[in-house]
């Protein structure tokens, strides 16, 4: 049960920042050897900070733009304004209204008012629009996936129009992996038919007012939940460190977690029939390869993973020196943590995945039982 700590954290973040930072889900946070850094990389306005086992987000630099939640793998990121929720609840209104057609606008072309609004989705900008939004538009029988973001050439923050043309491509891919035809486009005005010559009376609470109201909810839903909880908190608790938060289990491994926009892909991807090619590669999946001869079977690969998708051997313990690893491709999250911390560096990570393997109830199996003698187990708190 969350902490009253956790629940003020919460409603902080809804009033002062586009962005509430789940740290334990960073990579970064849970081992300092790990490689990521997209976050910082996409951050138009150099906002985001990664290093010694923290992530930071500079609130006043922030513009909101959505940018590093879209490529944060694990879910660390989390966008608040709007959310994945409100996003795809508003997408599917104007996909309705429009008979198939979803259009998602961004915040400086809605803000001319020339379209309906009913008719299209608004965010901050359009580097807020990840595949899981476009890839569930589609499964939910989207005929064709437009998205107006005016002129990125004149734009402040046009470094995150790349990045747009990246998810654009790949949800391409994705969509065609699977025999189906929902064509994306990106435009700098909206279609003909939306547009109006009066809008008086359309537009209703403006956008500084509706985030007002979304901090004003969100205070409120937090502080009845701080309310409800208080009988079960014992008070007075420190705050725990990292280590004691990311502790292995009784499996000798890290606490993992489902990413949710990682599910909806698949089970998109699943509605909009079988797969018609071999293979896709895409950044939000991947596949490893292990060199069984040079691999020492020490199992840090499965110790950090945060998703689960490498396990070791369940049947020995303890969990040291397992005669197995497994890998499940539809749990990986193309991270890299499991090819930062491999001491022998015998475990690769590609983006190109079977198709097979992806839908595949059965993991693959490294057979380790030839590998040479692993270390000692040390500490598996965060390094």
């Amino acid at each position: 049960m969350p902490s009253i700590d956790d629940l003020v954290t919460v409603a902080e973040a809804f009033e002062k920042s586009p962005v509430y930072i789940d740290r334990d889900r960073c990579v970064a946070v849970r081992n300092r050897n790990a490689s990521c850094r997209r976050c910082v990389d996409s951050c138009p306005c150099d906002a985001i900070e990664v290093m010694n086992n923290e992530i930071n987000l500079d609130v006043r630099a922030c513009s909101a733009c959505g940018a590093c939640t879209t490529v944060c793998p694990t879910g660390a990121l989390v966008p608040l304004r709007p959310s994945d929720d409100d996003l795809f609840d508003a997408c599917m209104r104007a996909m309705e209204a429009s008979a198939g057609r979803a259009v998602i606008a961004c915040a400086r072309i809605a803000s001319r008012r020339e379209a309906d609004p009913s008719l299209y989705a608004e965010v901050p900008c359009m580097a807020r629009v990840d595949e899981s939004i476009l890839m569930k538009l589609a499964s939910e029988g989207a005929r064709e996936i437009v998205l107006v973001d005016g002129d990125c050439a004149t734009c402040r923050y046009r470094a995150t129009d790349e990045g747009t043309n990246i998810t654009c491509g790949a949800f391409q891919q994705l969509v065609q992996a699977q025999g189906a035809d929902v064509p994306i486009a990106r435009a700098s005005t909206f279609p003909e038919d939306m547009l109006i010559e009066d809008a008086t009376g359309l537009f209703g609470t403006t956008r500084r007012d509706f985030f007002s109201e979304t901090a004003r909810s969100a205070r409120e839903m937090v502080s009845t939940a701080a309310k409800a909880t208080l009988e079960h908190e014992l008070g007075g608790k420190k705050e725990i460190s990292i280590g004691a938060r990311l502790r292995a289990g009784e499996n000798g491994a890290l606490p993992t977690f489902e990413i949710r926009r990682h599910a909806d892909i698949i089970n998109a991807m699943d509605a909009l029939g079988h797969s018609v090619v071999d293979e896709v590669v895409a950044r939000v999946f991947a596949t490893v390869d292990i060199d069984v001869g040079k691999c020492n079977g020490c199992g840090m690969c499965a110790v950090f993973c945060p998703t689960g998708a490498i396990k070791r051997d369940e049947r020995k313990k303890p969990y040291t020196n397992p005669e197995y690893l497994e890998f499940w491709a539809s749990e990986c999250i193309q991270c890299n943590l499991c090819q930062d911390v491999c001491w022998k560096k015998c475990l690769k990570v590609s983006p190109v995945v079977p198709t097979e393997q992806l839908f595949s109830f059965d993991p693959v199996v490294f057979d380790l039982r030839s590998a040479k003698s692993a270390p000692k187990p040390f500490s598996l708190g965060p390094s």
